[in-house]
C-alpha cells in the first residue's frame, strides 16, 4: 500500500475544491507509475478528502475524492499502466481521517494506492509457481 498524502510544508496534489493534478503531483504519479509498469498486479486507488466543505458547490467531499482518485488513475493511464490494472476507484471524502483530532489537517487529503498481490494457491490449480 502506497499513501500519497498533502502537508503542511508542501504544495498540495490538487487545488482547494479542484480534481486536477498540481504539476508536482503529476511528478508523483509519473514515478509511481514507472515502479507499478514493472509489477504485474491489479491496483485500487482509494480517495480522500479533509473535512473542510466545498464552498459554492454542490459537490460534496465524496464527489471530491472519488473524481480526484480517479484523476490519479488517469494519469497512471497517462504513464502507460493499462486500463485492465486497476479494479476499484473509490472515494471516501472526509469519512476515513487519518488524523482523527484534526480531520481539516492536510494529511487526510491523501490517496491510497494498494497493489494486491496473486495468491499462489488461488490463482494456480496445477501447483506451479505464478511466475513460471
Amino acid at each position: 500500500s502506497i499513501q500519497v498524502m498533502d502537508t503542511d510544508k508542501k504544495t498540495p496534489m490538487f487545488k482547494s475544491g479542484e480534481s486536477e493534478l498540481t504539476p508536482d503531483a503529476k511528478r508523483v504519479i509519473k514515478w509511481l507509475s514507472e515502479r507499478l509498469n514493472e509489477l504485474p498486479y491489479q491496483i485500487i486507488i482509494e480517495g480522500h478528502t479533509d473535512s473542510v466543505p466545498i464552498s459554492g458547490n454542490a459537490m460534496t467531499n465524496i464527489d471530491l475524492s472519488s473524481l480526484r482518485a480517479l484523476s490519479a488513475m488517469n494519469e497512471l493511464m497517462n504513464n502507460g499502466l493499462p486500463k485492465d490494472r486497476f479494479l476499484k476507484v473509490i472515494g471516501h471524502g472526509a469519512n476515513k481521517p487519518l488524523i482523527k483530532k484534526d480531520t481539516t489537517h492536510p494529511k487526510n487529503r491523501r490517496m491510497n494506492i494498494t497493489i494486491l498481490s496473486y495468491d499462489k494457491e488461488l490463482n494456480n490449480t496445477e501447483g506451479k509457481d505464478y511466475f513460471e
